[in-house]
């Protein structure tokens, strides 16, 4: 069975008929979409998961079945992946490292070394300690986490932001706790060319 053509590209001006599963979309989201995750097309090369208002997007993704994907690989070919989580139970939530020594921070404050789950590196060249450990909420995490994006921040340090402000950098932040979180998907690319990498593909495991 031949792939039919879903998507248009430009070679030396002329328009070449591309099969949606050759898109950049299609190829990254498929992987993750097969492993029961919740995906979407991000929006241009920053974090929002889509054109519309958070709300919509996050219902529009939840009930994106493969025909669906399909249609948005066909709209947004070379969009990177967005991967949604929710507070409820079963569903993703991620704990996003960003600053350098936290995990080790964290394990020696508790006394216990994060599980094995499913990670995502963001910037495996420039900063591998930057990590997207996936968790699922149970019903001890529905109740403990009930807003998103709770951000953790280092309030002794000073750091220009991507738009030169002096902020507090973030050691690290909790998402999907609430009403709908987003992190970038593994095989998304960063506009350095940097690839979203998974460096332990194993089952996402109960939050613990």
């Amino acid at each position: 069975m031949t792939s039919s053509p879903d998507s248009v590209d430009l070679i030396d001006g002329t328009p070449v008929e591309i099969p949606v599963e050759e898109t950049h979309y299609f190829r990254v989201a498929m992987p993750l979409f097969k492993k029961g995750f919740t995906v979407y097309p991000m929006h241009g090369e920053n974090d929002k998961a889509g054109d519309e208002g958070w709300n919509r997007v996050s219902r529009l993704a939840e009930y994106a079945d493969k025909t669906t994907q399909r249609l948005l690989a066909r709209k947004h070919p070379d969009r990177n992946v967005v991967v949604i989580g929710r507070n409820r139970i079963g569903d993703l939530m991620f704990l996003d490292i960003d600053g350098q020594g936290v995990v080790e921070k964290l394990e020696r404050e508790t006394g216990r070394a994060i599980p094995p789950t499913y990670t995502v590196c963001s910037r495996p060249q420039t900063a591998p300690w930057k990590r997207h450990f996936y968790f699922r909420h149970t019903a001890y995490s529905v109740t403990k986490w009930k807003r998103d994006n709770i951000n953790v921040r280092d309030i002794s340090k000073w750091e220009p932001d991507k738009n030169g402000n002096l902020v507090h950098p973030t050691l690290f932040d909790l998402k999907g706790t609430g009403r709908g979180g987003l992190v970038v998907g593994a095989g998304s690319v960063r506009p350095s060319g940097e690839i979203y990498t998974c460096i332990n593909d194993v089952p996402v495991i109960d939050a613990p």
